[in-house]
């Protein structure tokens, strides 16, 4: 007679003890198909984006707001020269809100005159928005790597499609990070709207530029290509606010960036310790050898002495030559020299 135990029907005891094999291992594969799906659910769960609160809501100024005409923040010795600094037609900060970018305009106005033609540059490459015309948020993976391997062209798309979203949801958005923890109380608010920064910025009669560069990481040449074609364009009462997130990394190398075409007969030392005693980052402070940080750290370093050099070199036929094409032949060059040597 057969007999069925556990679930399982035998015949007879040796057809018993086949089946007893069949059904352990049967439950082996159950319990391994059972953990791998934990473990992508996990990793679903890991990798799925916070909504971030990036910086105060309300009528206030951004964190690292700087004019290039301030006092040095930071004691510097030697003292850096400042050499063309006060001329330059630029700010810089974090991420504001969208009563802080009223208030950004109307600073700006007062320092450069009502005839300035104000671009935002914005440096951020993590999708991001603001909530109910005010609240700057974002969307964070880990390390702030949000859009990290999209295209730069697909970005504004992407994140137009998470602002849409979470639009007619109660969310609570959260500081993170050591500092945005100390300075930020999370809030919880239902989205009525949900706007781009680059909808925000026309809304309030301003020009906007977007860069998509991932948070601690260098630019590319091709990131340098499009700001170059972007300054070669402006006109001439144009004032340029550069931000990022936190008005640090990414903001200083484009201001660094920006100060060298306008100061070239600067020494490159210089321009990197004044931008970085005015509230910016040190951009050739070495970076920890063996982490990812560290590296980009020091490709953001060599991308900046690149950039000296090119706008030494091409200035006098006013950057004819992309960026990315010459670093190229500058490559090749050093690398025909050391085979020869070789």
């Amino acid at each position: 007679m057969p007999k069925k135990i556990g679930g399982c029907i035998f015949m007879s005891r040796r057809k018993y003890t086949i089946n007893k094999s069949t059904c352990s291992i049967f439950a082996i594969i159950c319990s391994l198909l059972i953990m791998l799906m934990a473990t992508a659910q996990a990793a679903e769960k890991q990798d799925a984006p916070v909504w971030r609160l990036d910086s105060k809501p309300g009528a206030v100024l951004p964190r690292s707001f700087r004019f290039m005409t301030d006092e040095f923040s930071q004691s510097l010795n030697p003292v850096p020269s400042r050499q063309g600094m006060d001329a330059l037609r630029c700010s810089a900060s974090g991420e504001f809100s969208g009563s802080g970018l009223s208030m950004i305009r109307d600073k700006i106005y007062q320092h450069a005159g009502k005839n300035a033609v104000i671009y935002i540059l914005d440096l951020r490459k993590e999708s991001h928005g603001f909530i109910n015309g005010d609240i700057p948020v974002s969307s964070y993976k880990k390390k702030n790597l949000d859009n990290y391997s999209i295209s730069s062209a697909a970005v504004p798309q992407v994140e137009e499609k998470k602002l849409r979203s979470i639009v007619g949801r109660e969310i609570t958005f959260v500081p993170l990070g050591n500092a945005d923890t100390k300075l930020l109380t999370a809030c919880n608010v239902k989205v009525e709207k949900a706007e781009t920064e680059e909808a925000l910025v026309a809304r309030l009669g301003m020009n906007y530029k977007r860069i998509p560069v991932p948070d601690q990481c260098a630019p590319t040449d091709e990131d340098i290509d499009e700001f170059m074609s972007f300054y070669k364009n402006l006109p001439s009462d144009s004032w340029l606010h550069f931000h990022c997130q936190a008005g640090h990394g990414r903001t200083t190398t484009f201001a660094v960036f920006y100060d060298i075409l306008s100061n070239p007969d600067v020494t490159l030392e210089d321009i990197v310790a004044r931008q970085y005693a005015l509230g910016g980052t040190n951009l050739f402070a070495p970076g920890k050898k063996n982490n990812w940080k560290g590296e980009e750290i020091h490709k953001r370093a060599q991308q900046v002495r690149n950039f000296y050099a090119y706008v030494q070199a091409n200035r006098s036929n006013k950057y004819a030559q992309p960026y990315s094409q010459w670093i190229k032949a500058q490559n090749s060059r050093e690398d025909n020299t050391k085979n020869s040597e070789s």
